[in-house]
């Protein structure tokens, strides 16, 4: 069970590294692949007829027009970029968030700093007249 949470965490980690353009790019070409995979299952003759001849100027278009690629390639590219951007403003905001966070720590920090050294001249004070009255009473010079 350790294992597979530090191999689940390994791979996080590793995820983590990757910047957001790569893993969109990735994202837009599986889903490219599996648009093509499920056109070549569902049987149709031009997909087919490219990928068996490999015929770049054959497989421009598949003989589909514009709005065809767009109804299959546009929720596949909208929810990638829509996934982005939803990405970014999150980090957008964690990192605003960690600001505020270091701005009321080291305000924190600085009030209790401050604290500390009024305790301390206070302790100072309380010193010093704990002796002038004990120099006061022991050496009578109050009836001077």
């Amino acid at each position: 069970m350790i294992k597979k949470l530090a191999v689940a965490e390994t791979i996080y980690m590793r995820w983590k590294a990757i910047p957001s353009w790569q893993k969109g790019l990735a994202g837009i070409s599986v889903g490219l692949l599996i648009a093509a995979t499920i056109a070549y299952w569902q049987g149709q003759p031009d997909v087919k007829r490219c990928v068996d001849s490999l015929n770049l100027t054959q497989c421009f278009l598949l003989g589909q027009s514009f709005w065809q690629w767009l109804e299959l390639l546009g929720v596949p590219l909208s929810l990638a970029v829509l996934g982005y951007l939803l990405q970014r403003q999150q980090r957008k905001q964690a990192r605003t968030e960690a600001n505020q966070q270091r701005k009321i720590a080291a305000v924190e920090a600085k009030q209790q700093r401050e604290i500390a050294a009024d305790e301390e001249r206070e302790e100072i004070l309380q010193n010093y007249i704990d002796r002038l009255s004990t120099l006061l009473v022991d050496k009578n010079l109050l009836a001077l």
